[in-house]
């Protein structure tokens, strides 16, 4: 499989992992402390939807940026290794 390819797939991966575990987290947050959350976004009903979905937003948001930066460090590694003789 080619590297880019393999790369987009580990960063896709990571922000939906990343979107599911915020939406769980968001949800439990909901039912801990309704009241948070209403202050927080302002809405009365359908709390723990509404908390799941704008949970799996950040998620996907930080799980893609966070893998991307990974990425992008092991590429600036890779990019600075010494290479050996095999290789070149």
């Amino acid at each position: 499989m080619n590297k880019h390819i393999r790369n987009f797939l580990l960063i896709l991966g990571a922000a939906l992992a990343a979107s599911v575990l915020g939406a769980i987290f968001a949800v439990i947050l909901a039912a801990l402390s309704p009241e948070l959350m209403r202050d927080f976004f302002g809405h009365k009903q359908f709390m723990g939807r509404f908390a799941a979905s704008v949970g799996m937003l950040w998620g996907l948001f930080i799980g893609a940026g966070a893998m991307a930066f990974c990425l992008g460090i092991s590429a600036i590694s890779n990019w600075f290794r010494p290479k050996s003789k095999a290789e070149e």
